[in-house]
């Protein structure tokens, strides 16, 4: 333990009045000024004679008080832009959704206003390739539901061929048979809707009827064009024929 000798007289000038003391720890001095809260005060203000202790502890209490309240504000305030966030990313989302939706919709009026130019437009769109072209509706039903009945194909491929966007007959202009084409129309066409020309002409050459599957649309995505080639299925674009494709559809099927 070490001792330590300390005259007020030498520290405090203010304490002549008073005594002179010896303390020998550090201890000793807290216990004293723990028990005499007027020199506490005093001792302050003789070691810091330019600060009132007094007024800087409360200003520092204020501030530190009036520090909560604004982190607390600025809490709420950012709890409330947070909201805000995820309320802007929720509607954002609904956005998108809402846009998607509306080009769903928008492609599917412009494929069915394709469809239907199709359907009008067919005897000039093949008349260069078949003869006596009309609607095939009936007779290809015909052979459907007898086909049906004979246990040829099922319920399902029937809907099938009836999903298709045109059935139109006529006879092959070289070949002089009768041919049926099994058409997809689809604004923006994508492998499926080559597939689904693939299939249901497919079906309809399962039960005797020469079929052809032909995709018309604007525009091609490059998987529905290589596709369309090796499952020879005839392609229009802009209502015209490609050649090189019925050519090779054709010569597939005879």
């Amino acid at each position: 333990m070490w001792a330590i000798t300390y005259s007020i007289e030498s520290i405090l000038p203010q304490f002549q009045d008073i005594m002179t003391f010896t303390v020998r720890e550090f201890e000793d001095l807290i216990t004293i000024l723990n028990e005499q809260p007027e020199w506490r005060s005093r001792l302050a203000k003789a070691l810091f004679p330019e600060i009132d202790v007094t007024k800087a502890l409360q200003e520092i209490a204020e501030t530190t008080k009036a520090m909560q309240a604004m982190i607390v504000r600025m809490d709420a305030r950012l709890a409330k832009l947070e909201q805000g966030q995820a309320k802007l990313e929720q509607d954002v989302n609904a956005l998108k959704y809402d846009v998607r939706i509306l080009k769903a919709d928008v492609r599917d009026l412009k494929g069915q206003s394709l469809e239907n130019r199709y359907r009008v437009m067919a005897t000039g769109l093949l008349g260069s390739y078949m003869m006596s072209g009309h609607d095939a509706t009936n007779e290809v039903a015909d052979q459907l539901n007898a086909a049906l009945e004979a246990g040829t194909i099922s319920e399902g491929d029937v809907t099938q061929v009836w999903a298709s966007d045109l059935l139109w007959g006529g006879e092959h202009r070289k070949a002089k048979e009768p041919i049926v084409i099994v058409m997809e129309a689809s604004w923006w066409v994508e492998a499926h809707d080559v597939e689904r020309a693939a299939t249901r002409s497919a079906i309809l050459r399962q039960i005797g009827i020469k079929a052809i599957g032909v995709v018309g649309g604007k525009e091609w995505s490059s998987d529905a064009v290589s596709l369309a080639e090796k499952l020879h299925v005839a392609t229009t674009t802009n209502g015209r024929i490609d050649r090189t494709s019925w050519a090779l559809a054709v010569e597939h099927l005879f």
